[in-house]
């Protein structure tokens, strides 16, 4: 399966993939990202909303960049980089899209966060999201299979009824 995958994903080994939907867009590019590094691509994974800061989640990157230092990185084949720019506490936002346009230009692979769903297992799609950068070449839609038979207010994010 995963062969697959990154043959569709990411033919001939570059591409720019964004996550979208609920429950499980960063498990699925950490487990995508060890698929691409295992093959000898370099990853950088990132957002372009934002994610779960390292020290609140273990990415499985190599190096971790927080800053504009992320451009004097060269990337190196199998290797994975993480770069977001911190937040507020346990998040991080994502590069602006000129930065984040040019270290496209400089590894394999990029995969980026493109939406959040508060780990609901559902998301509905709203016009602030989600952010899909120009230069995506394929979008993974994630789904949570735990809402399954759950209330809509349990199991759905971006309805306008958050809080409910």
């Amino acid at each position: 399966m995963k062969d697959k995958m990154r043959e569709y994903l990411v033919p001939g080994g570059k591409g720019f993939v964004s996550v979208t939907g609920g429950g499980g867009k960063t498990s699925f590019l950490i487990w995508f990202s060890k698929v691409l590094r295992e093959e000898g691509l370099s990853v950088l994974m990132t957002t372009t909303t934002k994610i779960e800061s390292p020290e609140s989640r273990e990415w499985g990157a190599s190096r971790v960049f927080q800053d504009s230092s992320v451009l004097s990185h060269e990337p190196l084949k199998g290797e994975t980089v993480l770069y977001a720019e911190p937040l507020s506490g346990k998040k991080w936002k994502a590069p602006s899209l000129d930065l984040l346009t040019v270290l496209a230009g400089r590894y394999d692979v990029v995969l980026a966060e493109a939406d959040g769903s508060r780990q609901r297992p559902l998301k509905v799609h709203s016009g602030r999201d989600p952010v899909i950068h120009p230069s995506t070449t394929a979008t993974v839609a994630v789904l949570g299979l735990w809402g399954i038979g759950g209330r809509i207010e349990d199991v759905v994010y971006g309805d306008g009824r958050e809080g409910i």
